[in-house]
């Protein structure tokens, strides 16, 4: 069977080169860096940077002088049913392991080098006045370092 695509769409390769480059990167980049990276025109990158914009899928930096990937592909990523259902499934016995052990429970998965917290169950805390809660959707530091919970 023969490699190559039979359909190819160059604007989707563009956009999806920007948000690989973004993706490798912790600082923010120009325009100039990502269209030397992806060896096109910053005229091409011009307009993919727009929609990627506006779409939500990259942000400008506080200083507004480069661009940094944004969470939106992750939260799609989580919305996926089997993650979901994951936590769906792990939440009633999050819920009662948190209340027994007067501790917060969280459901983590590992993501390449990363952990994430998918989800939080806060333990009773009757005696400090503040009710047991649900948290958010955390992407936490590598793995490295952690064992059993703890950071080494």
């Amino acid at each position: 069977m023969d490699s190559k695509p039979t359909y190819s769409a160059p604007a989707l390769d563009k956009g999806l080169d920007i948000l690989e480059i973004l993706a490798k990167t912790v600082m923010p980049m120009t325009m100039s860096e990502i269209s030397d990276k992806a060896g096109r025109s910053r005229g091409e990158i011009f307009r993919m940077l727009q929609v990627l914009e506006l779409r939500s899928y990259i942000s400008r930096n506080g200083a507004g002088d480069g661009y940094v990937l944004t969470n939106k592909l992750f939260m799609l990523g989580m919305e996926r049913p089997p993650v979901k259902g994951i936590v769906e499934m792990a939440l009633p016995v999050m819920h009662r392991l948190a209340d027994e052990i007067w501790q917060p429970c969280h459901l983590v998965v590992a993501s390449e080098e990363h952990i994430v917290r998918c989800t939080r169950r806060s333990g009773l805390c009757s005696s400090r006045g503040s009710p047991p809660s649900t948290g958010r959707l955390h992407f936490g530091p590598g793995l490295a370092g952690f064992s059993a919970g703890r950071r080494a």
